[in-house]
């Protein structure tokens, strides 16, 4: 009897849901699943951008409550997607998506929309180790690749061009690059 009492006290204390609260972690991260990159907002501090398995999500309430911020993303969730935040422009983000377009929100990750750019098959998100944004430029940012090393923009992610390559001023072709600080 004994036994059953105290069974049937940790399965109710266990069997709800395990929610983070201050400064406690819970293994799932929003929805469930890895959590690749977490970035929070310069100019707000309590809004938490974050991507996961299961895409990108938004926290305004430093990490209480999550919300998917996927509007206008429209490749696979299969891998973690790369996610930068534009330190100059806060309201700025960057992301790849796995089939290798490239994305920028200018509204806080509220919608999404391609640059143009999508990357080279050999450089596909299984590939894409960061975004990196530039400081003091809302229109440089930097994607980390195993295969084709660093790419830059200059143009908020319309084009890349690799920083690899046989001049003078170029880092070795074919460098893999895990990643970059700014």
């Amino acid at each position: 009897m004994m036994r059953k009492a105290i069974a049937a006290g940790l399965a109710c204390l266990f069997s709800g849901a395990v929610l983070a609260g201050v400064g406690v972690w819970s293994g799932q991260g929003p929805d469930g699943g890895y959590v690749f990159d977490i970035l929070q907002q310069p100019a707000t501090p309590a809004t938490l951008y974050t991507s996961t398995r299961s895409g990108i999500f938004k926290s305004i309430d430093a990490g209480a409550t999550w919300s998917p911020a996927m509007n206008g993303i429209v490749g696979s969730v299969s891998y973690g997607y790369p996610l930068a935040i534009d330190a100059d422009a806060t309201a700025t983000l960057y992301t790849v998506d796995s089939t290798g377009h490239v994305y920028r929100s200018s509204d806080g990750a509220g919608n999404w929309a391609q640059t143009g750019y999508v990357l080279p098959p050999v450089a596909t998100i299984a590939q894409i180790n960061q975004i990196t944004d530039a400081p003091g430029s809302t229109t440089r940012v930097y994607i980390s690749t195993v295969a084709s090393g660093i790419l830059a923009s200059n143009d908020g992610g319309a084009t890349f061009n690799a920083l690899n390559g046989s001049g003078a001023n170029q880092l070795p072709a074919s460098v893999p690059f895990q990643s970059m600080e700014s």
